[in-house]
């Protein structure tokens, strides 16, 4: 596939696979700075967002399933736990006395 986030203009650095919602792509060091992607990460953010979403209405398997039916890509649920673990969740503050919960 030929590489469709090469607007960056570079070709330095080493090279490494991005998994993304449309495929697969190659990225340079340069370009993966540029395009803000994290180091360590093989997923694009979009993906990332994808994962997490998904993960907040159901388990680690069934969200591999869901994703892999919406966009055809096997993300495992090893890597979809990692990263949930991988954020920093706000802890929501009550601004009134909880009287009940359902």
């Amino acid at each position: 596939m030929e590489n469709f986030l090469s607007s960056s203009q570079t070709e330095a650095g080493r090279a490494r696979e991005i998994q993304t919602c449309m495929g697969k792509c190659r990225e340079r060091e340069q370009q993966s700075k540029k395009l803000g992607l994290k180091k360590g990460t093989r997923l694009s953010p979009h993906l990332e967002k994808c994962c997490l979403i998904l993960r907040a209405n159901v388990s680690y398997a069934n969200t591999t399933k869901n994703l892999q039916q919406l966009t055809g890509i096997y993300v495992s649920h090893s890597t979809q736990q990692r990263l949930v673990h991988r954020q920093k969740f706000v802890e929501a503050v009550a601004e009134k006395t909880v009287t009940a919960l359902s």
